[in-house]
């Protein structure tokens, strides 16, 4: 705060501070996913026995259920991204990158919550405000601010450390697309692969 910080660190730390849009706009929309994926499959309540009794694989169910929150999502997160960028007049190659670390986290994060949504699946609920009752529900919310917060480090950090050493933003970007690109979608679909077995008991307990 006195200035004695290296001019490289304040430059790649005021780059950096101009993606702030893209943790608002991931903020928005982790709230609708918390809705969405964390109570997909609850929220049918005692009507859960309609889609068991119907002609619907497991899989499709649960891409059904994935795309039920991930497209709202993405549509409500990018007209946030798109208006604070629009007025931070960023760059169109700047949009692009938040764009592109906006729909990751959120293909990431919507598996990830759909998967705790399967396990801590609720049916008998009376009072909607007690749906995601349970422990697992509440891990389910730990384990999506955790992803959250290391899915940004791994995206934004080789940036701020590209210009600290003087290298070009461009390729701290692209290393951070990569990195971020691979844990993202790694930790998205490998929980879903997971709890995809599950979803045939669901109601039967």
């Amino acid at each position: 705060g006195r200035g004695e910080a290296p001019d490289a660190f304040m430059a790649a730390l005021g780059g950096l501070m101009a993606y702030g849009n893209v943790a608002i706009a991931l903020f928005v929309s982790w709230s609708m996913l918390s809705r969405l994926a964390l109570m997909g499959f609850s929220q049918e309540g005692r009507q859960y026995w309609l889609l068991k009794a119907a002609p619907i694989s497991p899989n499709r169910l649960l891409a059904a259920k994935y795309l039920v929150a991930v497209l709202p999502t993405l549509v409500l997160g990018g007209v946030f991204l798109l208006g604070i960028s629009l007025l931070q007049r960023m760059s169109g190659f700047g949009l692009l990158f938040s764009f592109l670390v906006l729909v990751l986290v959120v293909l990431g994060l919507a598996g990830l919550s759909l998967a705790f949504g399967v396990l801590s699946a609720n049916f008998n609920w009376e009072d909607p405000r007690r749906i995601s009752q349970g422990g697992m529900g509440c891990l389910g919310s730990l384990a999506g601010a955790l992803f959250l917060l290391l899915s940004l480090a791994l995206f934004f950090g080789p940036m701020l450390l590209a210009g600290m050493l003087g290298a070009s933003p461009i390729l701290g970007q692209s290393i951070g697309l990569g990195l971020g690109g691979l844990f993202c979608l790694a930790g998205g679909f490998i929980p879903l692969l997971l709890v995809r077995k599950r979803i045939p008991q669901l109601g039967e307990e």
